[in-house]
């Protein structure tokens, strides 16, 4: 319920070496809130597209905490139900839990 106003999907991580790695990715529509139980795909961080695992949309709850933190506007708990493994020069293989 409800759309965003902010339309900026951000998200970083850090690397190994201590050195962030940030991207901002800008959403050209509103984004509205998903239910739950909604099917989801999780994509890579590093191949554009790539998709790494299926999940499931757990929590939708701005408030709600994870690791003591609340999640936010926009983002989501999800529980994955399945993962891709790839290798270089491998094709994927998709495993199912």
């Amino acid at each position: 319920s409800g759309n965003a106003s902010n339309n900026h999907a951000s998200t970083s991580l850090v690397r190994e070496n201590g050195s962030p790695l940030s991207r901002t990715n800008v959403v050209q529509h509103p984004v509205g809130v998903p239910e739950k139980n909604r099917a989801c795909k999780l994509l890579s961080w590093y191949v554009e597209g790539e998709i790494v695992a299926e999940a499931v949309i757990a929590d939708t709850d701005q408030k709600k905490l994870i690791h003591g933190m609340p999640i936010g506007f926009g983002a989501y708990k999800v529980s994955v139900t399945a993962y891709t493994l790839s290798y270089q020069n491998m094709s994927a293989k998709i495993y199912k839990i």
